[in-house]
């Protein structure tokens, strides 16, 4: 029997931009009722999800087997006793607000100039966030949105700590601070190692603009918290795969205490067609990575799924 168990269906719930209840940001496995229609809580433990459950237990979920999100960590979680969850076993809620931002990067499919936004006051009264320990908020670009500017205020006068990835562009002390005293870690999404390709990539963007705002945060975060981690996030996509090594080689420079990756649907593709290329680079990553002194702070997953690395 296959073995299909993805613990993400009894510890996390995701909630895109028009309502609708996932637990996975891939969409997947299946909608499981939307935030307009019905309160989180009553979806935890519903007919559709307790069905998928049990597919999970059964080695029958179907979206496992192209599943590139689930890391060598959380295959290893224990299987649970109950298709049912209790609100205390909970751990991740991740609320995508709108598609709304101020620069437009290539690879995104998003809408950057769409108004459309969750309602902040549906979502206070629909979602009880004491039910988890931790609250990813996304976009668009959540520090550009005006009910994900709001929601972060409200979530950071509750004790679940919260996760955002951003492009940087937008920060002040006034968001480091709270951005500090709020979470554990935050995500920037950086794309390249160098100006050029960074502007080429985050197309709006200021290289120097985004390394000042990381400079800014991080004075703060050295003087206040020094635990907090600045992620540096790079979204592989074949024009800015070659800057993969220089990044992995330079991300203390920039700022960053760990670095990650996530990649374009068509990489894959990309590198199929060029195998001379993936060659290339995977022999740079692997001299980078074997030079590096902070191997432990890359997350290597993603490489790992693209064959860039063993």
């Amino acid at each position: 029997m296959r073995e299909t168990f993805c613990h993400r269906l009894w510890s996390e719930f995701f909630i895109n931009s028009n309502g609708k209840v996932y637990t996975c940001c891939h969409h997947k496995p299946s909608k499981l009722g939307n935030i307009h229609i019905n309160k989180l809580e009553t979806i935890y433990n519903n007919e559709k999800i307790l069905r998928l459950r049990e597919q999970s237990l059964k080695g029958a979920l179907k979206c496992f087997k192209n599943c590139n999100l689930l890391s060598e960590k959380e295959l290893l979680v224990s299987k649970p006793n109950s298709l049912l969850v209790k609100s205390t076993q909970l751990n991740r809620l991740k609320i995508v607000f709108g598609e709304g931002c101020n620069i437009n990067c290539r690879m995104c499919w998003q809408n950057s100039k769409s108004q459309k936004m969750l309602d902040f006051e549906m979502l206070k009264k629909q979602v009880n966030l004491s039910d988890f320990k931790l609250l990813d908020i996304q976009g668009g670009e959540p520090l550009f949105i005006k009910s994900s500017q709001k929601y972060f205020e409200y979530a950071s006068s509750k004790e679940v700590k919260i996760s955002i990835l951003t492009n940087g562009t937008i920060m002040t002390e006034k968001i480091a601070k709270q951005l500090l005293k709020s979470s554990r870690s935050l995500k920037i999404s950086l794309n390249a190692a160098t100006k050029d390709i960074h502007e080429f990539v985050n197309r709006g963007s200021s290289w120097e603009r985004v390394l000042n705002n990381i400079q800014l945060l991080k004075k703060i975060k050295d003087k206040n918290k020094p635990e907090f981690n600045i992620i540096g996030h790079m979204t592989i996509i074949y024009q800015n795969i070659h800057e993969i090594p220089l990044f992995i080689e330079t991300f203390k420079k920039l700022g960053f205490d760990k670095i990650e990756f996530g990649y374009d649907f068509r990489v894959p593709f990309y590198l199929k067609l060029n195998p001379q290329k993936k060659k290339s680079i995977k022999d740079k990553i692997s001299i980078a990575l074997d030079k590096s002194e902070y191997g432990e702070k890359i997350e290597l997953h993603r490489l790992q799924n693209l064959g860039l690395i063993l």
